[in-house]
């Protein structure tokens, strides 16, 4: 027997296992959960547990102009403005002709930027369309302030996959929401039926 001749087979069949073996530990990503709506409230988390509800009614003010004044510029807040940009992009407001076209950053906060954390604990997709359960806890001021604190100890936000851990820092009840999204150009939407409260 010539182990010359098999050694490059052994040798290719390696590799072959080897990348395979590579290949199955990589995470996949879940098809189930679109990465959009995952991101959606991951966003919103991170909105509500780095910045105060007076901060985030400054921030919104400033998203038509797309610029921080010069005492908010600190790498905190910049990281929520963008999170807010975000998140108000993925929003579908069903008729735009009801609502008041500059809505005041109070009006804006109180409804896109509650301070309130989420859970997706349920998400089915049929064709175009997906139905979005989530819990929900209100997030105490002082849980906020402690979330600050500790960015701004150790520069880290909050962990994606990390809100089953945070809505277990609240003292708030947990309550349940069903949210309903839609595939537009290639982009999953929220629908923003609660958007009439800022019909004039």
């Amino acid at each position: 027997m010539h182990y010359s001749n098999i050694w490059p087979f052994g040798l290719i069949l390696g590799l072959v296992f080897l990348s395979a073996l590579s290949e199955a530990e990589q995470p996949r990503p879940d098809l189930s959960r679109p990465a959009e709506i995952v991101r959606f409230y991951e966003n919103c988390n991170t909105i509500c547990c780095l910045s105060t509800e007076e901060e985030r009614k400054r921030i919104a003010a400033c998203i038509a102009d797309d610029s921080l004044p010069p005492d908010m510029r600190c790498e905190r807040l910049r990281k929520v403005f963008s999170r807010m940009k975000q998140t108000i992009g993925c929003v579908h407001v069903q008729d735009a002709r009801m609502v008041y076209p500059t809505p005041s950053p109070s009006r804006l906060c109180a409804v896109l930027f509650r301070p309130k954390l989420f859970r997706i604990r349920g998400l089915s997709v049929s064709g175009g369309e997906a139905s979005v359960v989530v819990a929900t806890r209100s997030l105490e001021p002082e849980s906020t302030l402690r979330f600050i604190s500790e960015y701004e100890a150790t520069g880290l936000e909050p962990r994606p996959g990390a809100a089953g851990w945070m809505l277990g820092r609240t003292r708030s009840r947990e309550g349940r929401e069903t949210h309903q999204w839609f595939l537009s150009g290639g982009r999953w939407l929220k629908q923003a039926d609660h958007l009439v409260y800022l019909i004039r």
